[in-house]
């Protein structure tokens, strides 16, 4: 996959910067191919079959709660199994083909893992236990977030954000409860497009930066646990989809003391539409029409 280059090469401590969603050839292969062999391999592995059985037998003695998150480790662990044997083939024989299965993979564990973290992050606000994400919960977000960005580097051009959003629903546990809840239904789609939509906004914003002369890296992954995502002309800074949660999480960082700084890059969701069809995009359609905006976003939060 191609790698954009840091700006910085001589400061050899800071990570690669991550690749940009671009318009890759993969012939006849469609995603929904694609996607239903990786489904195909997760549901017929034996580590697969064998938990799933075991749940089954067990399943009398549980809630519903539990049958679901421990359905979704299962899914998780075996998705993760799959997408570590498509590496090991893909290193061996370079196809590119098998690295695509292998982020479809992962992007189907992280998902599972990442619902099971929503749950207990419920749990929480039920019990009125107030305070910060544990470190391991922040970190299976940022592994989520990581998995997110590659599915949409790989197939951004070729999708959109409503076919990702269907597909993402048929690896849900309990869809069939939510397709007969609305208001259920309503709150995983609202926690759903949020999500890709911040990493969507991640992603323009990176086009973006690209195309001026501002230095700039991706935080490491402990910075990410902390609500860093890039490191601009040496300030950390958290990316916001909003002015508003912008404002909100500044209010908190001179509260608390913190270095970093929140930023709104003013990346609208008109930005995503493509202009001949209308349907809403999982890749920037014109990155260098929000160049001037996300400069001037970077002047007013005085990072530049």
């Amino acid at each position: 996959m191609t790698q954009t280059l840091v700006r910085n090469p001589e400061k050899t401590d800071q990570p690669s910067k991550p690749s940009s969603a671009t318009r890759q050839k993969l012939g006849k292969f469609s995603f929904s191919i694609v996607a239903a062999q990786v489904g195909r391999d997760i549901g017929n592995s034996k580590g697969y079959i064998k938990d799933v059985n075991d749940l089954r037998a067990r399943a009398p003695q549980k809630t519903q709660e539990t049958i679901t998150k421990d359905s979704m480790c299962i899914l998780g662990k075996a998705a993760l199994e799959i997408a570590q044997i498509y590496e090991q083939r893909a290193e061996t024989t370079g196809s590119s083909l098998d690295d695509r299965r292998a982020h479809i993979a992962e992007f189907i564990s992280a998902y599972e893992y990442k619902m099971v973290e929503d749950i207990k992050e419920r749990d929480r606000k039920k019990r009125g236990v107030k305070g910060r994400k544990s470190l391991a919960t922040r970190e299976k977000y940022a592994r989520y977030n990581h998995a997110l960005r590659e599915f949409i580097n790989d197939w951004g051009s070729r999708l959109t954000q409503d076919e990702l959003i269907q597909y993402m629903f048929s690896y849900h546990p309990r869809r069939a409860l939510l397709q007969k809840n609305p208001t259920a239904r309503r709150e995983w789609l609202e926690t759903t497009k949020a999500d890709i939509e911040g990493v969507k906004i991640e992603m323009g914003f990176e086009l973006a930066i690209d195309r001026t002369n501002i230095s700039w890296y991706p935080a490491t992954p402990i910075q990410d646990a902390k609500g860093v995502d890039y490191i601009v002309n040496g300030v950390p800074i958290d990316l916001k989809r909003s002015y508003f949660s912008a404002q909100e999480a500044q209010y908190y960082n001179n509260l608390y003391g913190r270095s970093k700084v929140a930023v709104c890059p003013d990346i609208k969701p008109e930005d995503f539409v493509d202009p001949k069809t209308g349907k809403t995009m999982l890749i920037l359609q014109n990155p260098k029409a929000v160049v001037p905006r996300v400069e001037q976003s970077l002047r007013n939060s005085g990072v530049i």
